[in-house]
């Protein structure tokens, strides 16, 4: 590749964050930007549009792109592409990036300046960094748009279960009020043995499951159990999955199995079945709910560092008791919606597929072959 190597030095300029306090309001122009995304409004900004965020401290490896003015706070930096980089070539390049390396802290992930300004860039003329920022940015549009089908499927099942339940903190509709100890016939921790890549059975850990509530399996591990583990462990369709622990917003996904395949759980999740009371899914979506978010959020304590709760605890969360004919119509009209939404995600699978096959290219000049080979002639 005869592609030209800058540092970052020579390319782009870096704008400290700074204290959000004297320019803070809540009907600001300009975004406030920490390393995770917007966390307020501002009257005044520090970065033109087109700059790239990532963390100084925190969030260090998640870059954002920004298309409009704003302001960024002390724990993130602003990366201001000069004249010869194209900003959202700079900002894919930043994706493809392992800032971790840099990290200087043991605890809390932490970046210097001063390193940052020695990475090294492929720079190929500006004319060739914008279509290849053109062509990332339609395969970003085709992932994107099935996400979207996806979120939107998921505000549906949460409009159906408050349309037939009602809201579980009003309720509305009067049901009796129950504990999920009432409703369930068995809770029971997973296996504390430890995963391997390959092995005779799925093992199913807590980032298994999204925070949506929807079971992830594209990142297994396996395990090896004997025949007596295997029948404690195994999940099977019906189950309901809750995560007990980890940090606050974690603790409390909860996915559905919703399929026959044998899988073992890890000891971080909780298995629940329930009785003849109620339906899976309708425990499952009242656990996914806003409300028992909130619920589980207030129960979480922290043990060594991590939040948790235990299955007892669990049990202890009070619930609607609806009638089971209700229930089972609901899970009817779920499992469509599930149905629909396996298809779009078979679809972002391969739209996901795509793009990082077009990122892994993008900056070796494998996606414009011919803009290589101009080059190498005229040289």
């Amino acid at each position: 590749m005869s592609w030209k190597t800058k540092s970052w030095n020579e390319v782009l300029e870096i704008k400290n964050g700074r204290n959000q306090r004297k320019v803070k309001a809540e009907n600001g122009i300009y975004p406030i930007y920490g390393s995770g995304g917007i966390i307020g409004r501002a009257n005044d900004f520090l970065c033109e549009a087109g700059t790239t965020i990532i963390g100084r401290k925190g969030s260090i490896n998640n870059p954002i792109f920004v298309q409009e003015r704003f302001w960024n706070v002390d724990t993130a930096f602003g990366l201001m592409p000069k004249k010869d980089l194209d900003k959202k070539y700079f900002y894919y390049f930043c994706t493809t990036y392992n800032f971790l390396k840099h990290n200087k802290a043991t605890t809390l992930p932490s970046l210097t300046k001063t390193d940052l300004l020695r990475i090294q860039i492929p720079l190929p003329p500006l004319a060739t960094q914008r279509k290849i920022a053109e062509v990332m940015d339609k395969a970003d549009a085709i992932r994107k748009r099935s996400q979207k089908i996806l979120a939107k499927y998921d505000q549906l099942a949460q409009s159906v279960f408050l349309e037939m339940f009602g809201d579980p903190v009003k309720n509305e509709k009067g049901w009796e009020i129950v504990t999920i100890r009432d409703l369930v016939s068995e809770v029971k921790y997973g296996t504390s043995s430890k995963a391997e890549e390959n092995g005779e059975l799925p093992y199913l850990r807590m980032n298994n499951i999204s925070y949506s509530g929807y079971m992830d399996y594209g990142n297994l591990k396996f395990i090896n159990v004997s025949e007596k583990e295997r029948e404690k462990y195994i999940s099977r369709k019906g189950d309901i999955l809750f995560n007990r622990t980890n940090s606050k917003e974690l603790v409390g996904k909860t996915g559905l199995i919703t399929d026959d395949e044998e899988r073992i759980i890890a000891g971080y999740l909780i298995r629940i079945r329930t009785n003849e009371l109620a339906n899976p899914y309708f425990l499952w979506a009242h656990l996914n709910s806003k409300w028992a978010k909130m619920t589980l959020e207030k129960m979480c304590k922290s043990i060594v560092g991590m939040a948790n709760i235990n299955a007892q605890e669990l049990q202890n969360i009070k619930i609607l008791k609806a009638p089971i004919s209700l229930q089972n119509q609901f899970a009817t009209i779920i499992s469509q919606i599930e149905k629909q939404k396996a298809q779009t995600q078979l679809e972002l699978d391969r739209a996901e597929a795509l793009y990082q096959s077009l990122l892994q290219r993008a900056f070796t000049g494998a996606l414009f072959p011919e803009t290589t080979q101009n080059e190498l002639t005229n040289a």
